[in-house]
């Protein structure tokens, strides 16, 4: 009866993720686009059988079955993020797992598991844990980021680079910035200057690029002196960096704007219609003619 009526008096929150922070500067141009780290944006929320309630002014957690999973003794809990969700007590951060059992809880800030491994700060230190509580990214970096596509952006004395899920560097500490790996390819910044790695720390495209956005569709949308181009995943100029904007909405197709008006491309850089249309939305049509 006890755990019915704690059920019948749940607080239900709102989704709270915890991801890690985005502190990684975007390329400085006036196009409108979204982060190419994007850590700001809340992932889906995980969907669970389990619910936060309060109790005496602390959280726990409890079942759709009135059972308790975690008793009501901590001071922040949030989502559940790979059936691991943050937990805070007294200024101290950890982890507890769907079926509450409580892991690692004396961090100084703690952040969800993405990819197995969860990023963790003690004394102003960064490092990753798994989900048995084990170090596996020492705590010794300056800044960490999330992992994706089995690489997290790290940062030590003014330089970045990327760990691997076993703490391995990729290569050595030697841009100015980095960006998490998309589709295969990492965008990195040298001198003021934009390029491209690989997943082995190879050099796609070298950081010449006054700003440069992730790969879609195996293109990146690239620019140079004010002008936009496009590059293919091994680095190579498919649409000269010659256009006001360009834009690769259709595999294989672009469009172009040039002093207000628009065309089309094929990515070997053939002009299939001139810059010649006002609207944009004509421009699209027009490319569908094109499969036709």
């Amino acid at each position: 009866m006890k755990q019915l009526i704690i059920v019948l008096l749940l607080i239900i929150f709102s989704s709270r993720s915890r991801q890690a922070p985005n502190t990684v500067q975007l390329a400085e141009t006036t196009l409108e686009t979204e982060s190419k780290i994007n850590t700001e944006q809340e992932p889906p929320q995980e969907i669970t059988n389990i619910s936060i309630f309060e109790e005496g002014g602390k959280y726990g957690l409890i079942d759709y079955n009135g059972q308790i999973i975690s008793l009501p003794q901590w001071d922040e809990i949030w989502d559940f993020s790979e059936n691991m969700a943050v937990v805070e007590s007294n200024g101290k951060f950890g982890f507890v797992s769907t079926e509450g059992n409580i892991i690692s809880s004396d961090w100084d800030e703690a952040w969800n598991f993405n990819e197995g491994l969860a990023l963790v700060e003690q004394n102003g230190k960064y490092g990753f844990i798994n989900k048995n509580g084990e170090v596996i990214v020492d705590i010794i970096w300056d800044n960490a980021w999330d992992f994706n596509e089995g690489f997290a952006p790290v940062e030590l004395n003014g330089l970045y680079g990327f760990v691997d899920h076993t703490g391995e560097i990729l290569q050595e500490l030697i841009w100015d910035d980095v960006w998490n790996f998309v589709n295969g390819r990492a965008l990195v910044l040298s001198n003021g200057k934009y390029g491209f790695i690989g997943t082995t720390g190879e050099v796609i495209s070298e950081p010449t690029w006054d700003a440069a956005w992730d790969f879609d569709n195996n293109v990146a949308l690239v620019q140079k002196n004010d002008f936009f181009g496009l590059i293919d995943i091994n680095g190579n100029i498919v649409v000269e960096p010659e256009w006001d904007m360009v834009w690769d909405f259709i595999p294989g197709y672009a469009v172009v704007e040039q002093n207000g008006l628009h065309g089309i491309l094929d990515l070997n850089g053939n002009v299939l219609h001139e810059p010649t249309i006002e609207d944009f939305w004509e421009t699209l049509q027009n490319i569908d003619l094109a499969f036709d």
